[in-house]
């Protein structure tokens, strides 16, 4: 898959309403061995279980993620909450898609980028990131 949000959604699902509310017919609340009676029962189900929201510790490894993708709105809506990212084994190889990818996230603290191919001269062109306080690039190739 080519970009980060793809990923996101792959793993997480998409962003969809937040809960749904079904009421049973009479039939479908009748109890074996017991008198029909009119009963109505209203049931409450979120339509994101706790796996559809992004986790604040977001593990995406070897998922073939090349960039960042191209709703940027969305991006920043799944990713506002993120402060710690493992894009470790992916395709990237542009700094300028990676901080592309940070932008979306003001409270990450630490970013694993090991084993992309990162082999062009880090040059932070945009973006303040205040509260990164780790960087990992083992095996980006990227010049010290």
């Amino acid at each position: 898959m080519p970009s980060l949000l793809e990923a996101l959604e792959l793993k997480y699902g998409s962003t969809t309403n937040d809960c749904s509310e079904c009421s049973l017919t009479d039939e479908e609340t009748e109890l074996s061995g017991s008198p029909k009676t009119a009963l109505s029962v209203s049931i409450f189900i979120p339509k994101k279980s706790p796996r559809h929201t992004v986790p604040a510790l977001l593990v995406l490894q070897d998922c073939d993620i090349e960039c960042a993708g191209n709703d940027a709105e969305k991006l920043k809506n799944k990713c506002k909450n993120v402060e710690e990212l493992d894009l470790a084994q992916n395709k990237l190889s542009q700094w300028d898609e990676v901080f592309g990818i940070l932008e979306h996230m003001p409270k990450i603290k630490f970013v694993n980028l090991s084993f992309n191919s990162l082999a062009e001269e880090l040059e932070v062109k945009r973006g303040r990131f205040e509260s990164l306080r780790n960087l990992v690039l083992n095996g980006t190739r990227v010049p010290w």
